[in-house]
């Protein structure tokens, strides 16, 4: 990861990140999203989609370093493409039915009726086992390590209530050229305090949030928008079960 020391990851475009996250879900992840798309849920159910972070290292291994160094902007985004995918997966599926590709595709188009679930969250697993993301006690994680992921064992020794927590909230700028959608995320760093945007995030003078929700307007991520009116979307605010946990080294690690 030393290479990547120097890299901006704004530098890249939110659209270029979903693009790549969804090619990888679509080449490694494809049973899952056959599944979850087949799947009853309400429409406010969540779901979780496993995604393997060894399988992202051989996708594409500058992906899977710039996921794990900077998961505040990513995960979202990864969220992001799991909708996107699965939106394709349907146009893939349907394509084949009628084209014939066969009896088994045809009846899972039949029965149940195909449905992307748009509250998904990408969870990661199986992360490498090396020293750039992996620490042997609690206390070797350092300050400079904040906002990156990192992998400890340990015991949990106490638990807090499980509460409800307003994660994200979706705005719309107001400027009826953009009409760009994107989402604030809760700031753990702040008590979980969801900032108010002043002006669209895709202003020259930056963004208090990185934008993950596709534009519904003519600009989709490239234009420079100069609206200083946002507003909020009722009805698109996400809320989660929010619990903080203690954890203490494994036995055999403590001094």
């Amino acid at each position: 990861m030393d290479k990547e020391d120097d890299f901006n990851p704004r530098s890249i475009g939110p659209l270029e990140y979903r693009r790549s996250l969804t090619s990888f879900l679509l080449e490694c992840e494809q049973k899952q999203l056959d599944a979850i798309l087949v799947g009853h849920a309400g429409p406010r159910e969540a779901h979780a989609l496993y995604a393997s972070v060894s399988d992202l290292i051989h996708f594409d291994p500058i992906l899977a370093c710039r996921v794990l160094r900077y998961p505040r902007l990513l995960l979202p985004l990864f969220n992001q493409s799991a909708i996107e995918a699965q939106d394709a997966r349907i146009k893939i599926l349907t394509v084949e039915s009628r084209a014939g590709a066969g009896q088994q595709q045809k009846q899972q188009l039949q029965k149940p009726q195909l449905s992307t679930k748009r509250r998904i969250t990408v969870r990661l697993l199986h992360l490498p086992g090396i020293d750039a993301v992996s620490r042997p006690t609690i206390g070797q994680i350092h300050s400079s390590e904040v906002n990156t992921m990192i992998q400890v064992a340990g015991t949990i020794v106490r638990t807090g209530p499980v509460r409800m927590l307003e994660a994200s909230k979706q705005y719309e700028c107001g400027a009826a050229k953009c009409g760009y959608r994107f989402r604030v995320y809760a700031d753990p760093e702040q008590g979980n305090a969801l900032p108010v945007p002043k002006c669209c995030p895709l202003g020259a003078s930056g963004s208090q949030s990185f934008p993950v929700a596709p534009g519904s307007g003519t600009r989709t991520g490239t234009s420079n928008c100069k609206s200083r009116v946002v507003h909020e979307m009722e009805g698109h605010t996400d809320c989660v079960d929010y619990q903080e946990i203690k954890l203490q080294d494994l036995p055999e690690r403590l001094p």
